[in-house]
């Protein structure tokens, strides 16, 4: 079952056009993993100084100061770091005249983030029967034997 939080950060991303994540360290990498699994793939990752690294699980991280322009109403950003970083953050999306809405991930529901992780998925199998009827009678099969 979903929680508040979790579905009023998705019909929140789902009602706009574009979606970005502040921030690609462990909190950021954990929001792009349950955004995916929701069916929601962001646009990129958003940082205020560029790292190493250009991408990032696959997605791309850009520069805050590069996207300016598209940061508009129709955008939300989900700053997924640690709160004490998000008064900081929020001063450089002002900074840069961020006109989408800002979501920001606390850090009690990134410990739901990580325990939602930790959970067991049912693993998926599929089985593809070559003919229509056996008669090894092998012991513990039910397939097809009488």
């Amino acid at each position: 079952m979903m929680k508040k939080e979790e579905q009023r950060i998705i019909n929140i991303v789902n009602k706009k056009q574009k979606c970005y994540i502040y921030g690609c360290g462990m909190v950021g990498k954990l929001t792009l993993t349950w955004l995916r699994i929701q069916g929601i793939y962001p646009e990129c990752f958003l940082v205020t100084d560029l790292p190493k690294e250009q991408v990032v699980e696959n997605l791309e991280v850009k520069q805050l100061k590069d996207i300016e322009t598209e940061l508009k109403e129709d955008a939300v950003v989900l700053v997924a770091t640690t709160e004490k970083f998000h008064a900081d953050i929020k001063r450089a999306l002002d900074t840069y005249g961020c006109l989408a809405e800002i979501l920001f991930i606390k850090d009690d529901f990134t410990c739901d983030l990580q325990n939602y992780m930790k959970k067991p998925r049912k693993q998926l199998y599929f089985q593809i029967h070559l003919v229509e009827h056996c008669n090894l009678n092998c012991r513990g099969c039910y397939h097809f034997s009488s």
